[in-house]
């Protein structure tokens, strides 16, 4: 058949770059068809760089794939930029795919790839064929098998997956189940041994589903005595055994995350996941019996849930020895069947990712912001990162890469490439200069709204709070990033771009105008 030259983007450009630099390095190599998998967490990113690329270069061709890709999407057929997109696995369709857009022959194709033909996107009507995951791996002595610099790897052992939860669209996307063989799951833990893994992450959806799973584990024992590794899987409590959870403590599984969701079988039965709840804390008290560290997911905002269930499911789970509770909300995702009937469930949630359910027929607004605050007060600590400090001559915050603008001029080209990055605001007087920061704030905004940014103010004498005042009503003209969205903060604090001030090590500042600064800051930014 035909081969293509592929190039996979190094993780230093597509971890790193701003929209602008990796645009300019994906031009450079001048290609002909670019792919990409996209998430929640990077769709528009993804369309605005593709839309980026196409005004460069308007043959190019542009295929999209990965968990965003649905049917039932709410907004990627509106956008004209992409040539075509895959639903579900790619693995088995992909040649096909990038053979006949670069030929531009495709008379029939597979009904879960969408092709734009002028301006409609059709899907194709063929069932694609079927993937078969030992057939679609790369061979166990590849040199894809191999941790990262960190020394973590992943592996996965089996596809498809058991459960037909409502909220998730694996199981929609694929009925069945295919397996690694035994034996080609622990040559592959053993070449990654060999090859300095420290950490090795099964990422199958339930670890446990596997037929042989007690097998697999009781071989990972064996070759895993000295304990040089640590294992993580996702499982299912309800069915695990003594001996298994024996296995699993002596096989070096550090973590293992249990998802709960709920412990109100209405709920569980109206999300499809029918769990004995007395065979879960059989599980559960398996694992714990064997001091095995558990992470538990509860979830808010599912239908039929109130905020009474919401709270007794949290107790319990925090009465599990030796477990970190994950409270998770609902999210709509494209592809699930929670979204296909959200309008009979009477749910309603954002219509941008990450689609997160903001009310239902039993939770108000006000009901799923008193679970948030009730379960950080139950965890006795924010659920993630908040900035360390605002205002100091030292902020651990602070990005690596710094700009210092000019403020004699109006705001006319960024410097800079990374997508973390600190404007920074330098001199005395800079509350006379506020329209010429306000326009600088503007330009970055504009430029890379995707970005995640920091506007440091370092002032030689304190300025008045409304300068910073009139900074975070620049910022707030400018739509909210997927991260504010996801961010479910009882404060709505903004989590994407931030306010500091950086103090000079040498001057001193009034003790109260850097507390007033502070809360401000601290109030707004998360």
């Amino acid at each position: 058949g035909n081969h293509f030259e592929t190039i996979i983007c190094p993780e230093k450009e597509s971890a790193v770059l701003d929209d602008h630099s990796l645009v300019r390095y994906l031009l450079n190599i001048n290609p002909n068809l670019i792919a990409g998998t996209v998430y929640l967490w990077n769709i528009e990113r993804f369309l605005r760089i593709a839309n980026m690329l196409k005004e460069a270069k308007e043959d190019l061709q542009i295929i999209a794939g990965g968990p965003e890709i649905a049917h039932n999407h709410p907004f990627i057929f509106a956008n004209q930029t992409l040539d075509a997109a895959v639903e579900g696995e790619g693995e088995s369709v992909f040649p096909f795919l990038a053979e006949n857009l670069l030929k531009n022959k495709a008379k029939k194709w597979y009904s879960n790839i969408f092709l734009r033909r002028k301006n409609n996107f059709l899907w194709g009507t063929s069932p694609p064929p079927p993937v078969h995951l030992p057939k679609v791996l790369p061979p166990a002595k590849s040199a894809e098998n191999k941790p990262d610099s960190n020394g973590m790897a992943y592996l996965e052992t089996s596809r498809g997956c058991p459960l037909q939860c409502a909220f998730c669209c694996y199981s929609q996307q694929r009925k069945k189940l295919s397996f690694l063989d035994p034996k080609d799951i622990i040559n592959r833990t053993m070449i990654l041994k060999e090859r300095g893994a420290k950490e090795i992450r099964f990422i199958d959806p339930t670890f446990n589903s596997h037929p042989a799973f007690e097998e697999i584990i009781a071989k990972i024992v064996s070759i895993n005595k000295s304990g040089n590794i640590s294992f993580f899987a996702e499982i299912r409590a309800d069915t695990i055994t003594p001996t298994q959870a024996k296995l699993l403590k002596k096989a070096n599984f550090t973590d293992l995350e249990v998802g709960v969701q709920s412990i109100n079988p209405t709920v569980l039965s109206a999300i499809r996941r029918s769990t004995n709840i007395d065979s879960l804390k059989k599980g559960i008290n398996n694992l714990v019996s064997n001091k095995l560290h558990l992470t538990v997911d509860i979830m808010c905002g599912l239908p039929f849930q109130t905020l009474t269930d919401i709270k007794s499911s949290l107790n319990w789970a925090y009465t599990i020895p030796n477990a970190d509770v994950q409270f998770l909300h609902t999210l709509l995702l494209p592809g699930t069947a929670l979204r296909t009937h959200s309008n009979e469930l009477d749910l309603k949630a954002q219509e941008l990712p990450p689609y997160r359910v903001t009310a239902t027929s039993t939770l108000s607004e006000e009901d799923i912001l008193t679970a948030e605050v009730y379960a950080r007060q139950k965890a006795g600590r924010e659920l993630d990162c908040p900035t360390s400090r605002f205002v100091g001559t030292n902020l651990p915050d602070l990005f690596p890469e710094r700009v210092t603008v000019p403020l004699q001029n109006i705001a006319s080209e960024l410097s800079g490439n990374t997508n973390r990055r600190a404007l920074i605001f330098s001199g005395s007087n800079l509350f006379s200069k506020r329209h010429i920061i306000n326009t600088w704030i503007n330009l970055a905004l504009k430029k890379e709204p995707h970005i995640l940014w920091e506007f440091v103010i370092n002032p030689s004498n304190e300025e008045p709070l409304d300068l910073l005042d009139l900074m975070i009503r620049e910022i707030r003209k400018h739509p909210l990033t997927w991260l504010d969205r996801m961010s479910p903060d009882p404060f709505s604090r903004a989590v994407s771009r931030r306010i500091f001030i950086l103090l000079e090590k040498d001057k001193k500042y009034a003790k109260s105008w850097i507390k007033a600064a502070d809360t401000l800051l601290s109030d707004t930014f998360y």
